[in-house]
């Protein structure tokens, strides 16, 4: 079940080397300074061991001339933004020069990756790698963080917003495999003896490759799982540290008073060395296990996310609970699908019998930039740059004399005309799910729908003023079974990669479990962008949120590209034909 659960998520290792060999590739070209040679080191999910397909890919440069000064880091995002932007390699370019970290972040074109470079947190390159040794010394701990991860963005606790994060996830879930009974890993103090030290100002950033350590807890996965939820349903947040260089609990009263005998080096930076003590809560107090005076969860910042939190998993315990007796996946589809958002109480209109004014829509940021929110529910699906590069291929080959101007207008204007009817059909052939058209489209028969489709890949493209009454459609989406189930990524880039990736849904509807929901669904084309619109009465959560959330937004962009790789293989095979014929008649004359 786990391996099933971990191929579904998680990118292969050879998939992860590929992508990353492509990007510090691309990166390396706008980064490189004739007397100032750069140094690219990954770092984050994809060095942990706990990336996911959405994951974004974390860089630290190091210059061979060290930019220390925060002026020069912010100078140097400024810099390479504009290198960037004249290379065309990389966009959606955004300087975040506020953040403690100053960062520059972009989409690598060719792959779609979400980049985020900065030039000052070397730091952040030891915490990754101390993170996949842990993830290695026991399998149940990288099975939990892979399921905690991912509840966590079904759960509301990870969003858009990032006011809380993956890493803050990680170092709960340390701590709390630290303080069993029988401990499942020791302490990070512990893990440091007898290692050569890391200098890093005052604090050591050593930790051994391998952790060597007997560990006498034999509790399963599902054991732990379910104590994890229980421990910090009842956690008091506000009174206690979470501190797995510590691994024990401690009060943050002890903390003040400086009785907490493990962090007396710590103790001395601040008094002697003069370093700013750790500064805690408000609401929740998670110490870096290397850096000792620094709050990971100082992120956090609004109350209500820290509400959604303590909610979250007080439910995900409650859900635990009721689901004994069930197997273990039926607990984790339980955990997924059955969640809660936080919502605050607002002020009641005396003047409407004490109704309360306005409804909340529910927000979910659970994938980037296709991104949920009330009312009901939208996903939004703006062009990525990648698929923007492979419609303006398709314009070039149907023009190779270059008679008319190919605009950035006309680029996106044909991604528009394509999309919706790419996404119908992808969700019909890949997604095997049934969509009965509403209202504005009578049903059609599958023969000329796929005419349709085939012209639509050679041809399409329309009036921008006839895009909202040809992109604007209304179905009713039924699944009968899952067919993405431990798939392979998806691959299309012609027309026979995509029969195969067909023929592949085919074979697996026999093979795959039982997922069933009916909902009406919209697509439309708004702002430049397509979004998958569900009406606000719809249940946001059960095998919907799970197709969604594990199928659907896993796959969906892999399948867009790859329609439109498939309608330049026709653009291409097309012109070679006209060029042959125009060659054919020229000898024959």
């Amino acid at each position: 079940e786990m391996k099933v659960f971990l191929d579904e998520l998680q990118p292969s290792e050879a998939n992860i080397e590929l992508g990353l060999t492509l990007v510090k590739r691309d990166l390396q070209r706008v980064l490189s300074f004739q007397s100032n040679a750069a140094q690219i080191f990954e770092f984050g999910s994809v060095k942990s061991g706990l990336a996911m397909r959405d994951s974004d890919l974390d860089f630290y440069i190091h210059y061979q001339h060290e930019q220390r000064e925060r002026e020069d880091q912010i100078k140097m995002i400024h810099v390479v933004a504009s290198r960037m932007e004249r290379t065309g390699l990389f966009g959606q370019i955004v300087k975040i020069t506020g953040a403690k970290v100053p960062l520059l972040r972009a989409i690598h074109q060719s792959t779609g990756c979400c980049c985020d470079i900065n030039f000052s947190n070397a730091r952040g390159c030891y915490n990754s790698k101390f993170i996949r040794a842990v993830m290695q010394f026991d399998p149940r701990i990288l099975h939990l963080a892979m399921i905690i991860k991912f509840w966590s963005k079904c759960a509301y606790v990870l969003d858009e917003k990032r006011q809380f994060n993956s890493y803050c996830l990680v170092m709960m879930l340390i701590f709390y495999l630290q303080t069993r009974k029988l401990p499942v890993i020791p302490s990070v103090e512990d893990m440091q003896q007898g290692i050569p030290r890391i200098e890093y100002g005052p604090w050591n950033l050593g930790y051994p490759q391998a952790i060597t350590y007997k560990t006498w807890n034999e509790n399963s996965l599902r054991d732990l799982l379910i104590g994890f939820f229980r421990y910090y349903s009842e956690f008091e947040f506000t009174r206690n540290l979470i501190s797995p260089f510590v691994g024990r609990l401690c009060s943050l009263e002890e903390l003040e008073k400086k009785n907490i005998r493990e962090l007396a080096k710590y103790y001395r930076a601040c008094e002697v060395d003069g370093y700013t003590p750790l500064l805690t809560g408000p609401w929740i107090t998670i110490q870096d296990p290397f850096e000792l005076n620094l709050n990971v969860a100082r992120v956090m910042i609004t109350d209500k996310r820290f509400e959604q939190l303590r909610l979250s998993l007080q439910h995900g315990y409650d859900v635990c609970t009721r689901h004994r007796e069930s197997s273990f996946a039926q607990l984790l589809e339980a955990l997924f699908t059955d969640t809660k958002l936080y919502t605050k109480a607002k002020p009641t209109n005396k003047a409407k019998n004490g109704a309360q004014a306005g409804k909340n829509g529910e927000t979910n940021g659970t994938v980037g930039k296709e991104t949920p929110k009330g009312p009901g529910q939208t996903w939004r699906f703006p062009p990525l740059e990648n698929e923007l590069f492979v419609v303006k291929q398709i314009l070039l080959t149907r023009d190779p004399e270059r008679k008319n101007v190919i605009t950035e207008q006309r680029i996106r204007q044909l991604w528009s005309t394509n999309v919706v009817e790419f996404m119908v059909d992808i969700l019909r052939k890949l997604f095997m799910v049934e969509l009965d058209p509403v209202e504005e489209e009578p049903p059609k028969d599958e023969k000329k729908t796929d005419e349709k489709l085939s012209d639509t890949l050679q041809e399409a493209e329309v009036e921008a003023s006839d895009l909202a009454s040809m992109h604007k459609k209304r179905f009713i989406m039924t699944c009968e079974r899952q067919v993405f189930i431990a798939r392979k990524r998806i691959k299309i880039t012609n027309e026979a990669e995509l029969k195969q990736e067909i023929d592949i849904s085919k074979q697996r509807w026999d093979r795959n479990h039982a997922l069933r929901f009916k909902t009406p669904i919209e697509l439309a084309v708004a702002d430049g962008a397509v979004e998958l619109r569900l009406p606000e009465d719809q249940r946001k959560n059960g095998p919907l949120r799970l197709f969604m959330d594990t199928c659907f937004l896993v796959h969906i962009r892999k399948c867009l590209k790859g329609y439109f790789y498939v309608m330049l293989s026709k653009a291409q095979r097309k012109r070679i034909d006209s060029t042959n014929q125009q060659a054919t008649d020229t000898t024959a004359n």
